[in-house]
């Protein structure tokens, strides 16, 4: 455009005479008032009112001049994505760091997209590539440790998600994870130890006091599980989980009674497990009441699946020759 034409156009958009004609370039400066217009336009409709078709139908018409702008770009990318168009996405976000490959932003993004669509060691390599260009942000951390852990990378996924909890030591969930991973790992004192944590933020979520009580089941602390596990079935009580695990525990501390309660709370909200009534057999056996052993003993079998390795356990207490435990 030449001066003249540039000088009317900017006069149209509201630019004062006076700072149109003290510019070095009216050309250039129309061309960055005009795109400052979309640029606002296109983060109204994002930002405001959340009209991601309009904000991306407005992105796409300005990216047609300004072909490759980081900041149109990241916004369509974020419409493509918020419409669950991954694959758009991702193709929007490959185009932006061709151009910019270590905008930290847009890997992390990148790595969403690529993980929404199944594609985890690609999801890895770009959250992998963005806390290595800005290692300060946790959630970054904490979506590589996600995908690491569904790789079947645990240790991995472990150090990850301490660099998360390290930046961020609020974060109830990534607590909750480590204690996870570290019981998967056969590490029941650092499970015990983050469980502690997430239930010290959020001592309502029923999964957390499951965590910790089975960590101190592993390692033998039997007063503390059962503890645990006094308050789980006060807040879960519908769940036959903590029921059996309370059975569990208090058969080990040597209260039959007990186990046998709890084992039968347990079978009373799960009809189909034989496990549960044969852990009633078992100890009603061991207490001499062979009658109920049998009718317990009987009841596993009913409902007991074929090549359930219980069966011939049960059938020994049906015949009045218990195992002996």
């Amino acid at each position: 455009r030449d001066e003249a034409t540039a000088l009317s156009r900017l006069a149209e958009l509201g630019v004062p005479s006076s700072a149109a004609r003290a510019a070095d370039d009216a050309p250039r400066l129309l061309d960055e008032v005009e795109y400052q217009a979309h640029l606002t336009l296109v983060r109204l409709y994002f930002l405001q009112s959340r009209d991601v078709d309009k904000a991306a139908a407005a992105a796409e018409e300005a990216l047609v001049r300004w072909e490759c702008d980081q900041a149109l770009l990241t916004v369509l990318a974020a419409c493509r994505s918020a419409r669950g168009r991954h694959a758009d996405a991702e193709a929007v976000l490959d185009r932006l760091l061709a151009a910019w490959p270590r905008h930290w932003p847009s890997l992390g993004h990148r790595g969403s997209v690529r993980h929404a669509q199944g594609k985890r060691e690609g999801a890895a390599e770009d959250y992998g590539r963005a806390v290595e260009l800005w290692p300060h942000d946790p959630e970054l951390w904490a979506r590589l440790a996600k995908v690491e852990a569904e790789l079947g990378r645990r240790d991995l996924a472990i150090e990850h998600y301490v660099k998360a909890v390290e930046g961020n030591p609020r974060d109830v969930r990534t607590w909750g994870y480590l204690g996870s991973l570290y019981g998967k790992r056969g590490d029941y004192a650092k499970a015990a130890e983050a469980f502690t944590r997430a239930i010290d933020l959020d001592p309502k979520e029923p999964g957390y006091w499951m965590g910790r009580a089975n960590a101190y089941l592993q390692t033998h602390r039997l007063e503390e599980s059962e503890a645990d596990l006094d308050v789980l079935v006060e807040l879960d009580p519908s769940s036959p989980a903590p029921w059996q695990m309370r059975g569990i525990v208090r058969g080990e501390r040597g209260n039959r009674e007990g186990a046998i309660a709890d084992y039968a709370e347990a079978e009373g909200r799960d009809a189909k497990d034989p496990d549960l009534p044969l852990a009633q057999a078992r100890l009603l056996s061991a207490l001499g009441r062979a009658g109920e052993a049998r009718e317990a003993a009987q009841r596993a079998l009913d409902r007991a699946p074929e090549g359930w390795n219980g069966a011939e356990e049960a059938r020994a207490i049906l015949d009045g020759h218990p195992h002996p435990r």
